[in-house]
């Protein structure tokens, strides 16, 4: 039996999108025995999961130690396959040590790993027992949620930095939704402890992030933040909502529902993006989506996220050029071309930061890795005009 090892510790939304990973191992491999290994904050994400044999879990006491647990983990892995343990391994998570595969985005960067087609549909895989259902409907029968017209499951804790929303910016849009919509109640998902303002809000944090994803078929209009919140609530556990995203405009596209979903292909216009922080502006938002539909509050409020790679050259110095990681640089550099042609400040930043220190590569000594820097050279020098729009996904393979 052939054994595989899928290696993706955290955090929870990047775990959800390997999923989609997890199972296109298992479409190639039906016969195989996969395990998953992940960290223990994460773990319970697998439950259920018809495509993982076995959960190898590994011990994370705190989110600052995950760097220092993948570094043993990718050791331990390693020495399991040299041992014959495992056959192949996927090692998908992106930081710390695969931002060769960073194109700006999350889930193209992990599915990337992989080096195959993936040909499974794009969907996080969250298969809930008997009993995270019967806790979402004992949630929504003892809040009384089915009495209000608009029932609004707001995400409001993210820790990706995607987003400006904290749980006191929730509820004080919240507020303000209630004066013009009386009929709204708001679920605020989060993890945080709250002390809740209005009769009509309510505490999901006693739902895991699992049952969070079957709530939204109890909910009218989903307020993300780019986070894990956002990724369950667009697994194959939820229902697909209207869905506005409030995002942090200094990270480009980096948590832009939207922008993802556009490049697999996916169906999104029930999707609106937002990076206007005035809670006002926020809440008239909602309330137009909620009388009037989320078409007339993408035309009052929609916007359109630009392209921008200061973060994503941001990531790559702190993450690759500051290891003396250059030629993982430029492949990521590569990579991300593929997707959006080669853009001017992306251009500048490969020819002024990367290419010029490659052979400060420790990794320059071998021939193979060397040919990395030789096609960087030959596109930064074929490229003088940025490509049309931005091709969709059908093969990651290379």
């Amino acid at each position: 039996m052939t054994r595989i090892l899928l290696g993706q510790l955290g955090a929870n939304g990047d775990c959800l999108y390997t999923t989609i990973l997890a199972r296109q191992i298992r479409q190639d491999h039906p016969n195989a025995h996969i395990t998953w290994a992940i960290s223990s904050q994460c773990a319970p994400l697998l439950t259920n999961n018809p495509h993982i044999d076995e959960v190898w879990e590994i011990a994370v006491s705190d989110w600052s130690h995950h760097e220092m647990v993948w570094r043993i983990f990718e050791r331990e892995a390693t020495r399991r396959l040299l041992r014959h343990e495992f056959d192949h391994a996927f090692l998908s998570q992106i930081w710390p040590n695969n931002f060769q595969n960073f194109d700006g985005t999350i889930r193209p960067s992990i599915l990337r790993s992989y080096g195959r087609p993936i040909t499974v549909p794009i969907e996080n895989v969250i298969v809930l027992t008997d009993e995270e259902e019967q806790r979402v409907e004992d949630f929504v029968r003892r809040t009384g949620l089915m009495n209000h017209e608009h029932r609004i499951l707001f995400e409001c804790s993210p820790k990706s930095g995607q987003s400006f929303v904290t749980p006191d910016l929730a509820q004080e849009v919240a507020a303000l939704v209630y004066d013009r919509l009386p009929s709204a109640s708001v679920v605020f998902s989060t993890h945080l402890p709250m002390a809740l303002r209005h009769p009509q809000s309510y505490h999901g944090g006693e739902l895991s992030l699992r049952e969070s994803a079957a709530l939204t078929r109890y909910c009218t209009l989903f307020v993300g933040a780019g986070s894990g919140g956002t990724v369950a609530a667009t697994s194959t556990a939820a229902q697909p909502l209207p869905n506005i995203q409030l995002l942090s405009r200094s990270r480009s596209v980096f948590g832009c529902f939207s922008h993802d979903f556009a490049y697999w292909g996916l169906p999104h216009g029930h999707m609106l993006d937002m990076t206007d922080e005035n809670p006002e502006r926020i809440a008239r938002c909602i309330v137009t989506a909620s009388r009037d539909g989320i078409g007339a509050a993408q035309a009052a409020y929609g916007e359109t996220i630009p392209v921008r790679f200061d973060y994503y050259a941001e990531l790559i110095e702190m993450c690759l050029i500051r290891q003396n990681r250059i030629l993982d640089a430029a492949q990521s550099a590569l990579t991300t071309a593929g997707r959006y042609g080669w853009q001017p400040d992306l251009a500048a930043f490969a020819r002024e930061r990367i290419q010029p220190l490659l052979p400060q590569d420790p990794g320059w000594i071998f021939p193979h890795r060397r040919r990395i820097a030789e096609r960087l050279g030959d596109e930064l020098s074929q490229s003088r005009l940025s490509q049309p729009e931005f091709p969709q996904a059908v093969n990651l393979a290379s």
